[in-house]
Formats: structure tokens, sequence, C-alpha cells
């Protein structure tokens, strides 16, 4: 017997409701979950956006406690390792704005490069230009406490004092000279290159046929390049910044260190015969 409609569509169908699937997806249903997709794509965007521009400015921070370390060494201060995060956070403000300074030209690089052909070849010579004209910026920054414009306007000047302080008041400088001269760090730069290039291997190569097991050979692989370019990364940098702070200092304040050998300042820039260029 017909007891209620439920058991009628029972006997008609021969089917139990509940093993029926899922309702069909209405359009109201799709445009929601394409909403709701778009919500996540740009919160996870907004938060690797916010975490890339937390980063940059603990970057810009840090640099300049180590140009500030720096340039206490370069003048002969001997000072405590606070000092040059004190200073940082006393040049804060110029940092900050320093800071929107090369957010903003990254955003032109970005753009110039999108022009078709042209735009990666721009891009290179205009982020050539930029990297050699801002090479004492932040330590001109750290120095005086100059905004960010007249940092890199101090830049070009001290590029420019300490060539000819080194070849004579009547030397040429030209572009190529600057770039080739302010290489420094060569072989941490070839370790650099090297710690990179093995990262993406281990990255694409899969180890476990070592030991015929899991992924701890990949990860742990992984894990300590990870440790060593870091540990390469900073000694890069502190390097960089002895380099400029005792430049800067030499040129712009006539001041050398007592354990810095004049005739390696004086011989910073000399030419290659078989090539004809200025090296460092």
């Amino acid at each position: 017997a017909v007891v209620d409609a439920g058991n009628a569509l029972i006997a008609d169908s021969g089917k139990d409701p509940s093993q029926n699937g899922p309702p069909p997806e209405t359009a109201l249903d799709r445009k929601a979950s394409g909403e709701i997709s778009a919500v996540f794509e740009h919160t996870n965007f907004g938060f690797l956006l916010l975490f890339f521009i937390i980063n940059a400015l603990i970057g810009v921070f840090t640099i300049g406690a180590i140009n500030a370390q720096a340039l206490s060494l370069a003048r002969g201060d001997r000072k405590g390792f606070g000092y040059g995060y004190a200073m940082a956070v006393a040049r804060f403000p110029q940092l900050i704005a320093w800071w929107i300074l090369t957010i903003v030209v990254g955003v032109l690089f970005a753009v110039v490069e999108r022009i078709r052909f042209v735009g990666p070849i721009l891009a290179l010579l205009f982020g050539l230009a930029w990297s050699v004209l801002t090479f004492f910026s932040i330590t001109a920054i750290m120095a005086t406490g100059c905004g960010p414009i007249a940092a890199v306007t101090g830049s070009k000047k001290t590029i420019v004092d300490c060539v000819k302080k080194i070849r004579g008041p009547q030397s040429d400088i030209d572009l190529k000279t600057l770039r080739v001269g302010l290489r420094v760090g060569g072989p941490l730069l070839v370790i650099s290159s090297l710690l990179v290039i093995t990262m993406m291997v281990a990255l694409f190569v899969d180890f476990r046929w070592v030991h015929k097991g899991g992924h701890g050979v990949t990860a742990g692989m992984i894990g300590t390049l990870l440790v060593v370019m870091v540990i390469n990364g900073a000694f890069h940098s502190a390097l960089y910044a002895v380099l400029k702070s005792v430049l800067y200092v030499w040129a712009e304040e006539d001041k050398l260190a007592e354990n810095v050998d004049t005739e390696v300042l004086d011989n910073a820039f000399i030419e290659r015969p078989q090539f004809g260029l200025a090296s460092l």
C-alpha cells in the first residue's frame, strides 16, 4: 500500500531519493562560486604583495644599518654592534622615502619592459644606468641624512669624485668605465650563481634514487642551499657596504682608515691594455 508521496515516488521510480546525485548547478550558483574564487585569488595576491613590500622594507633598513656601521669603520670610529641599527632608526624617514622611490622606479621599469620588441632592451639599459647612478645612494643617506633625490645626485658626484681622484681631474668618465670599474665581489658573484643553478637543479630533480626512500635528501639539499645562500648574501652585502663606505669617506671627506692601503685605492681603476677597459 502507498503510505505517502515519498513512498509513491519509490514505487514509481524504483529508486531511493537519497541515491540521486546533487541537484544541477544553476547560473546563480556558478556566479557565486566565481565571485568567491576571485575574492580568494585577490586575497592571496594581496598577501603576497604585502610580503614582498615588507621584505623590501626590511632589506632597505638592514642595508642602511650595515652601511652606517661600515661608515663608522671607514672613519676610524669604533662603534658597537647596535650603532648601525640606531643610525638606521634615526634615518628611517629617509630610508622610507628611498624605499618608495625604488618601488616607483621598479614599476616604471616593468612598464617599459612591456613595450613590444624594444621594451626588454630599454629596461636593461635603464636598469644598468640606475644601478650605476645609485651605487652610493644609501651610503650618502646614512652619511648625511639627505633625501632620496639628493642621494642619487650625491651618488653620481661621489662616483665622479672617486674616478677623478684616482685617475686625475682630467679623466674621461663614461658609463662603460663605471660599469666595469664598480664591479666587485667577483668570487661571491660566481658562488651566488652556482648556488642558484644548483637550487634550480635540486627543485627539478628528485634524489630519492640515492637511498630508495622519501624526499629527505632533496629537502635537506634545498634547505642547506638556502642557508648557504643567505650566508653568502650577507657576506656580499657587507663587502659592498665596506667598499662603498671606504670610497665615500675617501672621496667626500678625504679620510682613510689606518688599515686601508692607499695604493689599493690608487690602482682601483686601471686600464686593461687587451680590452681597453677599466677594472676594479
